[in-house]
């Protein structure tokens, strides 16, 4: 009876467990190539690489160059354009970072961070071992740079825009924002879609920055379909190199550097006959910009 009264507990408190589904988006592009996981624009003088999955997707991009000459990257110049708005890249911000040094806490902290880098001399490092006895705060600061040099041969990464902040509903069609496994696709041409981004860079050879060339590299979502949680997502065992250990960790499918995604829940109470809620997070700034 116990045991009756356990899975029926259980049962209850899955079917009143908000559902969860998945947005998946599909970008289409001009003159992007797709090549070694990326989606990649080159000239005479750059390649520049963008992999839009994750989350809200990504447009940071790794700028590559080609020449024997310095590259100067004109910020100021240089854009993020959603359906038309421009959201500027460079904002002659000042960033401040800080390092807390406490007593118990501090080696473990320096260790994990110089781990990542693979490198225990890091000054970070034995600045914590120094200050295990006491309490310490070190500030870095940090100006925007409205010019980055990028040396011949060489690459930066630059950090951009997400896409799209929020799933997209309609109104409409609860099976569409509410699917058993998959929804419907919808399919958008470039005149015609709701979502259009651009990516503008502006650079030079020149110094003085007298002169500049421009890249604007073209996408827009071409394809939105939904999933149930489980259409989305697989458990898979990974093994570390160094231990040989064995975790089992969850990967979202589908998975192309022309794709990213939203994760929503259904809200208890909505049903077909009801009028379609606002999928999570809702859908009135599905045009919000926020800078990755």
């Amino acid at each position: 009876m116990k045991k009756l009264l356990y899975i029926s507990a259980i049962a209850f408190l899955c079917a009143c467990a908000p559902q969860s589904y998945y947005q998946l988006y599909k970008v289409s592009t001009n003159g992007l190539e797709q090549k070694n996981n990326c989606l990649t624009f080159e000239n005479e003088h750059c390649i520049v690489s963008y992999n839009l999955w994750g989350e809200s997707g990504d447009l940071s991009f790794l700028l590559y160059n080609k020449t024997d000459k310095d590259m100067f990257v004109i910020m100021p110049q240089s854009f993020f354009i959603q359906n038309g708005i421009a959201y500027d890249y460079y904002t002659n911000a000042i960033h401040i970072s800080r390092l807390v040094v406490q007593s118990g806490k501090a080696t473990s902290y320096a260790n994990s961070y110089a781990s990542i880098f693979g490198n225990s001399t890091l000054g970070i490092g034995r600045a914590a071992t120094y200050a295990e006895a006491a309490t310490a705060e070190n500030s870095t600061t940090t100006k925007e740079m409205a010019v980055i040099c990028i040396p011949p041969r060489a690459a930066k990464s630059f950090n951009g825009f997400q896409l799209i902040a929020d799933a997209y509903k309609d109104c409409d069609d609860y099976e569409f924002n509410y699917p058993k496994k998959v929804s419907d696709f919808i399919t958008y041409e470039k005149d015609d879609s709701p979502w259009k981004f651009r990516n503008r860079i502006a650079y030079t050879f020149d110094e003085t920055n007298q002169t500049c060339e421009y890249i604007e590299n073209e996408l827009w979502v071409s394809y939105l379909q939904n999933y149930y949680y489980s259409e989305m997502e697989k458990r898979i065992k990974a093994t570390t190199c160094e231990t040989n250990y064995s975790t089992t960790t969850t990967i979202i499918l589908n998975e192309a550097p022309n794709a990213f995604y939203n994760s929503y829940k259904k809200t208890a109470g909505a049903t077909k006959s009801s009028t379609p809620i606002n999928l999570e997070g809702g859908n009135d700034e599905v045009y919000s910009i926020r800078r990755r």
